[in-house]
């Protein structure tokens, strides 16, 4: 729709790579992500440009249509884009995959950042370092990207050694580097004590680090929103880790350009928080009542093109009306969860303990009325017999 996101691998290489610094579709084409760009619709062009916003704000390039675009699909909130993104996105939209695809093109635009990565068990996010290492490992990729980038001179990640891949510190050569299914570590110029990628999940401990970027992707779940003590638990530990980014400006001296031109970024504590909703008192549903204050833009998507209802279509092109016929029928027995996961829609009576809908006030006369020396009886309207009313006492 702009010049930034209509690029081509018809330009010569070393100029794409240049433009893949800045921008993250361009990247996605580099990298060959997940078949690139050809595979991902206007849906995902708004997710990831809520994602990459501050960047192209910082790099000069948040301006005209695609400084409009953001604008509103971010509702209006902000005139700049904020350190904070929630990201309300329907559940099988390719949430975590664009995720994936953003962090992967933060770490070859500047490896001198620290970010950490937090999902609700420990299988996802190793699942989730899992796929940055088979970018990351792929030999032609280290030949013709990680290893010949237009700022930076060197390798981006570690010499591995093969023989320490059963070990749980590192597999890289260097045993000062860590290089596992839990942090990576790539060759970077800063000095610091945490590694490049971090992860972590839901109840886990982590503090005593700092972070220039915090993800909480997905951190709630059936399970842990079971109730109010589980859902508060989250909302405890979600403060806790964000409180672990590092919310002051910091200048990082990345690189070199070809033209000599010095690449810098400055980072500002981001974070991004993305998800379904599973309950209408969770920790989506705190951050987006407090987003103002808590400097979060908003991105509130539905499975729906007008955001409403069906008439005009899906967002994702490749969703159908029967796919959501299978899904209605298939969650047909989780009263309120398709709302929830697939319309953000969490006001939903069937999600509630206790449904307003099913009180009824009944006079203080009418209960004395039936007051005698065993207690009140009266009708109880819910639990009507063909059309007879039983009778309580209390």
């Amino acid at each position: 729709t702009t010049e930034i996101y209509t690029l081509s691998l018809h330009d010569a290489l070393p100029i794409f790579k240049i433009k893949s610094l800045y921008d993250a579709w361009a990247f996605l084409d580099l990298i060959n992500f997940h078949g690139g760009t050809r595979n991902f619709d206007e849906c995902h062009f708004q997710f990831m440009l809520c994602l990459q916003a501050p960047q192209l704000h910082q790099d000069g390039l948040l301006v005209g249509e695609l400084y409009d675009k953001w604008y509103e699909v971010t509702n209006g909130e902000f005139t700049t884009p904020p350190p904070g993104r929630l990201l309300k996105f329907p559940r099988g939209h390719y949430k975590s995959t664009l995720v994936i695809g953003w962090v992967l093109q933060r770490i070859y635009r500047n490896p001198n950042i620290t970010l950490l990565y937090a999902t609700n068990v420990r299988e996802l996010s190793q699942g989730f370092i899992r796929e940055l290492r088979s970018y990351f490992e792929d030999e032609q990729l280290q030949e013709t990207v990680w290893n010949s980038r237009p700022h930076i001179q060197g390798p981006l990640i570690p010499v591995l050694d093969a023989a320490s891949r059963r070990t749980q510190h590192t597999e890289a050569q260097d045993k000062k580097v860590v290089w596992s299914i839990n942090q990576l570590q790539m060759n970077r110029s800063a000095k610091r004590k945490e590694p490049t990628v971090t992860s972590t999940s839901v109840m886990s401990t982590s503090t005593g680090n700092h972070y220039d970027i915090i993800i909480c992707d997905d951190i709630v779940d059936k399970t842990n929103s079971q109730t109010e003590a589980k859902i508060k638990g989250v909302k405890r530990w979600a403060a806790d880790i964000a409180s672990v980014v590092t919310r002051t400006p910091k200048f990082h001296d990345v690189g070199v350009l070809p033209d000599g031109t010095a690449f810098t970024e400055v980072t500002v504590g981001e974070r991004i928080v993305t998800g379904t909703h599973y309950h209408p008192n969770d920790y989506y549903v705190f951050l987006q009542q407090n987003r103002l204050n808590l400097k979060y833009a908003l991105l509130d998507r539905n499975i729906y093109a007008n955001n409403v209802d069906s008439t005009e279509g899906y967002m994702w092109k490749g969703f159908t009306a029967e796919m959501e016929e299978e899904l209605r029928a298939e969650l047909a027995e989780e009263p309120g969860v398709f709302e929830a996961q697939y319309l953000n829609f969490v006001n939903n009576p069937a999600l509630q303990i206790l449904s307003t809908s099913l009180v009824q006030y009944v006079p203080e006369t009418a209960l004395l009325e039936g007051l005698s020396s065993e207690g009140v009886v009266f009708t109880n309207p819910f639990t009507e017999i063909g059309r007879a009313s039983c009778r309580e006492r209390v």
